[in-house]
């Protein structure tokens, strides 16, 4: 976070392959507690005020340590994953932001209805938090298809239906057989895809949109297993 200039954010999610958990030597037995009691630690430690600080949770026991340094973020934004019910009170609960898990246009309103009830059970805003959503069909580049024109209408469309859905986050993904054409189709989401979706659907005041958030995004672009983010100021909405 001090690094990138306060750019970073957290996902965490209590994952679903017990395999992996036990390839870590972590118990999978109340694993949500756990998940719960290491975000409390997590703030305390990126928080912390003085030369030390000390934990003394359910799960995890900190003594007093010194801590530096610390992030530029006070407390960095943890992002938490899911669409169970169990997933989205913890959302409402505990988080700044959701990972919506790729849901498509037919799931994500029934999920966000969910996530809206949540948030009204815990007396909480939903407009708080970010919420992320992406990796779908509807707004992939795919190198092997010819007709590149209708892949980015296809991408402005999908992105346009999502950011009216809720969405403040859209990762898109790509695909490609090389490195080469991996980047080739980032390139066009910059080139193509972000000028004309700002031009057809100009940016829009969001009252309490993070705006520092925003600038600290715009130009940003990450490459992850045929997956890119490429981020760009538009109301509070990013793709």
């Amino acid at each position: 976070d001090l690094i990138s200039g306060g750019r970073v954010t957290f996902k965490e999610d209590v994952g679903w392959l017990k395999e992996e958990a036990d390839a870590l030597g972590m118990p999978w037995d109340r694993r949500g507690a756990r998940a719960d009691d290491m975000i409390a630690l997590l703030r305390t430690l990126w928080t912390a005020e003085g030369e030390t600080v000390e934990y003394h949770g359910q799960f995890y026991d900190v003594p007093e340590i010194g801590v530096h340094p610390l992030p530029v973020q006070r407390p960095i934004p943890i992002y938490v994953g899911g669409h169970s019910d169990v997933a989205l009170d913890r959302v409402a609960r505990l988080a700044d932001g959701w990972i919506a898990a790729g849901l498509g246009q037919s799931r994500y309103p029934e999920t966000f209805d969910r996530l809206r009830r949540a948030f009204d059970r815990h007396g909480r805003d939903l407009g708080e938090i970010e919420i992320v959503n992406g990796e779908h069909t509807d707004v992939m580049l795919d190198a092997a298809d010819p007709d590149l024109r209708a892949q980015v209408e296809r991408a402005l469309e999908g992105l346009a239906v999502y950011e009216a859905m809720g969405v403040t986050h859209m990762k898109v993904a790509v695909r490609a057989e090389s490195a080469a054409g991996m980047l080739e189709m980032v390139d066009v989401y910059g080139r193509e895809v972000l000028p004309a979706y700002r031009s057809r659907w100009p940016a829009r005041p969001a009252p309490g949109a993070k705006a520092s958030l925003l600038e600290r995004a715009m130009n940003s672009a990450a490459l992850n297993e045929g997956a890119c983010q490429v981020s760009t100021q538009r109301s509070r909405f990013l793709v």
